[in-house]
């Protein structure tokens, strides 16, 4: 399946983050302040502050 693209912008950070894509068990992603997080799951990450947005699929018609 074609995944959708991330959002433009963060919704907790409000930034136009580079978005990181993990898939799987826990994964660390490091953010652009040096600080890391663990994420699971199909995400995109926001490399600023860390928040994660699920990935969508494009749907088949």
């Amino acid at each position: 399946m074609k995944t959708n693209p991330p959002p433009p912008t963060c919704d907790q950070c409000k930034h136009m983050p580079r978005w990181e894509r993990i898939n799987g068990p826990d994964q660390s992603v490091r953010l652009d302040d040096g600080r890391e997080v663990t994420r699971r799951g199909q995400v995109w990450v926001c490399t600023h502050c860390g928040h994660q947005v699920p990935v969508s699929f494009e749907a088949w018609t």
